[in-house]
């Protein structure tokens, strides 16, 4: 099991011990643990030794106990106990938005529920309703929300896959020797399942692959493709092929499916052949099979990177020399997004900066959350003020990096901003977010988005559409009214990393962008860790055709602070 499959079995307990009513403190502890092994800087096996768990934060001789039970089996003494009183399908109830563990335990014991079946029929019976702190639109959002879960079914979020991919392309060989294709190589929000590549020079990879330790079942393992089932009911499709056919093979298993309709009717117009082998003439001759680069040129094209390959209008702009030179993570110069210990992030101010510093970022914006939003600790204004004091002392133990004192304030149901004018104007950067209140109508949202961005003291708006991929639905906005409202403002819109948001979706984004609309890719990060989820933003800001000159924090410090009024550079900087 990988260190996320244990961290996920140890937040299992935890959420089960909240539905029995445990004490909160054993809760926490398990929680706690649970984050401690997601990020633990070793991967944990059946031979981990004691001491290098108890090492890490956290985590008690108990708990290492439960952890190496799971690394073992799969699950553990305290687990098995409590699902003997509580069914497992309990926990993907905890998946529907809105239902927390008291909400399960209720639903449990007064309307049987002990799956997400049961939990639908016994909404669409209308029995939850008559329920404590229920009522009829409670009853139709849990239908909402199971519908957002059956949207996700059979698929698994870019992050995920991204990871899973990584140590998958690592244990088999490398990224030298191994390759990510398909709609994780495009960049897709969602992953159906995982393609790798490599070639018949790579002997072993398929045994590599069907004996690894996330392999759970294995369907078909052959010389040319094997394909196995990992953890989480994720498939993985191994293709083996000449080295002298891996650019077509790329280029052919990462589609998407549309794209390649369109690759192969231009060959055919030559009277040529393409598959995944390579480019043919009509004698069956190799015109171009080693590279996806001599493909695309013999057809007339220059390379088309993976994020475009939509038939979304990329051959055209191929054709007429139009296609954009497309953002890179290292592009990137600062995170205006960022979450301490002041609200719910991990570390401290300076933690959080210093991270950022290691990865070569230039600045960092500060934005906890505001009161609004108490079960994140937002903070007041008096608090606000007193952070704007260590973001000076923090400022002046750091060279080469800068700090900027802003907020996440609340839009609130009545399109009020939750902090006062008086403290907003006196940050360097406040990004605006909606967080609660979002079942409203389209109205309602959309004049909240609306205030927002006309807001002269709103810098952007963060998680404009306030979706979780897969457990909460967008947020009904006019879009259009939105846009003009950034435009009249000025004010930007984000594309927010985490791989549960990436908000906005690049659609959208590139909407925006084509109207002059500034972007912000900003991470959201609640830890150190989390500066990771930057290349999903990326991602998402590469497929909706985005360049470094549309992304605000692209630019220096010096040009940022300019573009909001609140400090100057030349014209060159920006």
């Amino acid at each position: 099991m990988t260190n996320r499959d244990i961290a996920e079995r140890l937040e299992e307990i935890a959420d089960i011990l909240e539905i029995q009513g445990g004490e909160p403190f054993r809760v926490r502890s398990y929680r706690r643990a649970a984050e401690s092994i997601s990020h633990a800087p070793f991967q944990i096996t059946v031979t981990t030794q004691p001491g290098a768990l108890t090492a890490l934060d956290g985590i008690g001789g108990s708990i290492a106990e439960r952890v190496m039970q799971i690394a073992r089996t799969g699950t553990c003494d305290v687990r098995e106990e409590l699902l003997e009183v509580f069914p497992e399908g309990l926990l993907d109830v905890l998946r529907v938005p809105g239902v927390g563990p008291k909400k399960a335990a209720l639903f449990f014991r007064e309307a049987h529920v002990h799956d997400l079946s049961t939990l639908e029929q016994a909404a669409r019976d209308g029995r939850l309703a008559g329920l404590k702190g229920m009522g009829k639109k409670s009853e139709e959002r849990i239908l909402e929300g199971l519908e957002a879960l059956r949207s996700l079914s059979g698929r698994i979020l870019l992050g995920e896959a991204w990871e899973r991919a990584e140590e998958l392309v690592r244990d088999l060989g490398g990224p030298e020797r191994v390759r990510m294709c398909g709609s994780l190589r495009r960049g897709r929000e969602t992953i159906g399942d995982l393609d790798l590549l490599t070639s018949t020079e790579n002997a072993g990879a398929g045994e590599a692959l069907t004996a690894h330790s996330m392999v759970e079942s294995v369907p078909l393992a052959g010389e040319t493709k094997s394909t196995v089932i990992i953890t989480g009911g994720i498939q993985v499709d191994l293709r083996v092929v000449p080295p002298e056919s891996l650019g077509a093979a790329w280029m052919y298993f990462t589609g998407s499916k549309q794209h390649n309709v369109r690759m192969r009717e231009l060959a055919q117009d030559k009277g040529w052949k393409l598959n995944e082998y390579g480019l043919f003439d009509a004698d069956g001759q190799v015109i171009a099979s080693d590279s996806e680069e001599s493909i695309y040129s013999a057809l007339g094209l220059p390379w088309i990177p993976p994020e475009l390959r939509e038939d979304a209008g990329e051959f055209r702009a191929a054709r007429d020399g139009s296609l954009p030179t497309l953002i890179e993570a290292g592009d990137i110069r600062g995170d205006t997004h960022c979450h301490s210990t002041w609200s719910d992030g991990v570390h401290t101010i300076e933690e959080m900066a210093r991270g950022a510093q290691a990865l070569g970022m230039e600045y960092m914006v500060i934005s906890d959350h505001s009161k609004a939003l108490g079960i994140a600790g937002g903070i007041n204004e008096e608090q606000i003020l007193q952070q704007a004091e260590e973001v000076d002392q923090v400022n002046e133990a750091l060279q080469g990096f800068r700090v900027l004192k802003g907020i996440e304030v609340d839009v609130l149901s009545s399109g009020e901003l939750d902090i006062s004018v008086e403290v907003l104007a006196q940050l360097d950067w406040v990004n605006a977010s909606i967080h609660s209140g979002l079942s409203q109508s389209a109205a309602q949202v959309t004049e909240r988005s609306v205030r927002a961005a006309l807001s002269p003291h709103v810098d952007v708006v963060c998680h404009p559409l306030g979706r979780l991929l897969g457990r909460r639905k967008a947020m009904e906005i006019d879009f259009e009214a939105l846009l003009q409202a950034c435009e009249e403002g000025h004010t930007a819109l984000e594309i927010n990393c985490s791989p549960d948001r990436l908000d906005l979706p690049d659609t959208y984004a590139r909407q925006a962008a084509a109207r002059g609309i500034p972007i912000i890719i900003a991470t959201d990060a609640h830890a150190i860790e989390h500066r990771g989820n930057l290349r999903y933003g990326v991602a998402v800001a590469r497929r909706a055709w985005l360049t470094r000159d549309q992304v605000l924090n692209c630019r220096s410090l010096e040009a940022l602070l300019q573009w909001t009024g609140r400090g100057s550079a030349p014209l060159s900087e920006r």
